[in-house]
């Protein structure tokens, strides 16, 4: 008998001695005790098992050795009350049941859960990059450890604080990956084990876009939550390096009011080409994928081969190819509050591309134009001259003004390569949010009836583009304030649309530069 057995049994015998002691017993005939099975077995749930009892004595007594499980002694019989066995694996107790001077040892075996593992986050994504992570556990049993399956995850386990850290290699898989962490209980056979899955390295990111809410030190935090790093930051604007080798930066700008107006996702060299013009365009893999993630992130109405449309957020995504710089523009489009009135039709001058000059001066006779010899430009190393008139016959248009060539060594002004145009009123294409001029819905109806596409902002993101390829014209609209002139203007630019080049040429970047330079 072990020691905890025999203890048992002494105070058994105690008890006995002290209420059952007399004379008279020293006359009775043996003891006689017996169990009606000598070992029980008891699920796991908590209950009671009344035990038979065979014996010749009145009462007997009966005692367990743990806490879990109590033994009541009812007239000839002892019922066993038990709890719920909450732990790993089976456990025991031993019941002593005894009447006069005779002991019985009852073994009682009650059967176990199979190891238990919550998490919590129940589903474990860790992101690509290096990167660590705690995760609070609950395990049902005493002295668990883990280990990691795989050699990219490494794991410390905490099971006093009931918490694992996991510690993750980046991903440079080519694709999301799995593995799993293990979970054991010291002196136990069974193993759970629980799933850890890690992102694809990001080709695509995606800026912020809730352009409403769009501070740079809210934008800030959310790019550095995901690795981005600050590489510049401008008046007006702030540049960030990224975790994606496709998308090498993304740049914001802001409102005056601090308020975000327009994001730019730069596409990285390795994803780029050139075309047989020599212009730098991105890949067809790299288009794929573009295209793919921007109708996965919203972007589900496609205006033309390069633009699409999020109507959740109101965000135009427009695909900038065929550029110096290649480069995914993000655009808010709020909610127009009113109606604007605009022009009746578009405003060209009805003087052609490749005109000479003479026609230019006898349409501005014709149409009130006076000219203005102050704004003469001359460009000798581009081979560009410029000339303005005034309209002070007209409340609405400001000015008509002309980009010719110039053959600077004859001195002698050549044919009609541009026309630039101020207006008074903004409203006829802009209207004013938060600090951001938008494009009025009443001039893009104007444009889409005259055959123009939106074809986004030049390079320098001064001017918005619209592009008629049918007619070979492409108009560039802009609020400017130039020096020397006390009020802004809305400019209307018109030149040759080259199909190659939907951009800013060095050469139209220069004619736009030879008027005033606005504030």
């Amino acid at each position: 008998m072990n020691k905890s057995l025999h203890i048992l049994a002494s105070l058994l015998t105690v008890l006995l001695c002290c209420f059952g002691c007399t004379p008279e017993s020293l006359e009775k005939e043996p003891t006689m005790l017996e169990l009606d099975k000598p070992e029980v077995r008891l699920t796991k749930d908590k209950g009671e098992m009344v035990v038979s009892v065979q014996t010749n004595e009145e009462s007997v007594v009966a005692i367990s050795n743990r806490d879990w499980i109590t033994a009541v002694p009812e007239g000839k019989s002892v019922k066993l009350v038990y709890d719920e066995n909450k732990v790993i694996g089976q456990r025991d107790a031993v019941v002593l049941v005894q009447a006069g001077d005779l002991v019985k040892a009852l073994k009682v075996t009650q059967e176990g859960n199979a190891l238990d593992v919550t998490t919590v986050p129940e589903a474990i994504v860790l992101e690509p990059w290096d990167s660590e992570v705690t995760i609070s556990v609950r395990v049902n049993g005493e002295g668990w450890t883990c280990t990691s399956a795989t050699d990219w995850i490494q794991v410390t386990s905490l099971p006093w604080k009931k918490e694992v850290i996991l510690r993750a290699d980046a991903n440079k898989s080519g694709g999301a990956r799995q593995s799993e962490i293990i979970f054991q209980v010291e002196g136990e056979a069974g193993t759970v084990a629980v799933t850890v899955k890690q992102k694809e390295w990001p080709l695509f990111l995606l800026p912020y876009i809730d352009f409403e809410y769009g501070t740079m030190s809210l934008i800030s935090r959310f790019e550095m939550e995901r690795r981005s790093m600050i590489k510049q930051t401008l008046t007006g604007s702030v540049t960030f390096t990224t975790t994606s080798p496709m998308m090498s930066q993304i740049a914001y700008s802001f409102s005056t009011k601090g308020v975000m107006t327009a994001a730019q996702a730069y596409i990285a060299a390795d994803y780029t080409t050139t075309d047989k013009d020599g212009e730098t365009m991105i890949t067809e893999e790299a288009m794929h994928v573009i295209d793919s993630a921007l109708l996965a992130e919203g972007f589900t109405e496609k205006q033309g081969k390069l633009r699409y449309f999020n109507p959740s957020n109101r965000v135009v995504a427009s695909i900038k190819d065929h550029t110096y710089d290649p480069n995914i523009e993000y655009i808010y489009i709020p909610k127009q509050p009113q109606a604007y009135k605009t022009f009746d039709k578009i405003p060209y001058i009805p003087v052609a591309f490749g005109a000479d000059y003479d026609e230019v001066k006898k349409y501005e006779q014709e149409n009130g134009g006076v000219y203005n010899p102050d704004g003469d430009q001359y460009d000798d190393a581009h081979n560009i001259c410029y000339f303005e008139y005034k309209v002070p016959g007209s409340k609405q248009i400001k000015s008509r003004n002309y980009y010719l060539s110039w053959d600077a060594s004859k001195q002698k002004v050549g044919v009609l390569l541009a026309t630039f145009q101020e207006w008074s009123d903004i409203n006829l294409v802009y209207w004013e949010y938060n600090g951001r001029l938008n494009i009025t819905e009443e001039f893009l109806a104007l444009c889409e009836k005259d055959g123009f596409k939106y074809n986004g902002k030049t390079s320098d993101g001064k001017m918005d583009v619209f592009v008629n390829a049918s007619k070979g014209v492409q108009m560039r609209t802009q609020f400017a304030h130039f020096n020397g002139e006390d009020d802004p203007s809305l400019v209307i630019m018109m030149l040759p649309y080259v199909p190659s080049n939907t951009q800013t040429s060095a050469l139209d970047h220069k004619m736009t530069q030879m008027k005033k330079l606005w504030k």
